[in-house]
């Protein structure tokens, strides 16, 4: 399931990335609940993982579509970053340049109940199925 994430850049003089296009699905949250344990058995703050998952836009025309304005900009550094609180990520800089940035924060449990609602729906009424969702934190 698509999902959009807003995108902070932390850089007064750089103007980038808007948002983040990432498709989750259960496989992903399973990972992500791995990572969320792991976090939990070394009773650490949060665990940093290299993850290219999400792509980045400027902005998107259609929300519904998610069909991003063509984008130069690049990332790297780009970490997965899960929390002992069961929130998750992305973190990383515009390449060529210092400027950090980082996805908003969203739940995992929130996640994995939009993703198993919106399976359960496909399951209802498949020709309603494609349609993309704003991220709820």
């Amino acid at each position: 399931m698509k999902f959009l994430i807003s995108v902070i850049t932390y850089d007064d003089y750089i103007e980038g990335l808007s948002q983040a296009i990432v498709d989750i699905d259960l496989e992903f949250i399973a990972r992500l609940k791995e990572l969320l344990k792991a976090v939990k058995s070394v009773n650490a703050d949060s665990i940093l993982v290299y993850n290219t998952l999400p792509q980045f836009v400027v902005d998107v025309e259609d929300p519904d579509a998610l069909d991003p304005v063509s984008s130069d900009v690049r990332v790297e550094c780009l970490d997965l970053v899960v929390d002992k609180y069961g929130d998750f990520r992305w973190d990383g800089l515009i390449k060529y340049s210092d400027a950090h940035f980082s996805t908003d924060e969203l739940k995992i449990e929130e996640i994995s109940k939009q993703i198993k609602k919106r399976m359960d729906k496909e399951d209802e009424y498949p020709e309603k199925s494609g349609t993309a969702q704003k991220a709820s934190k």
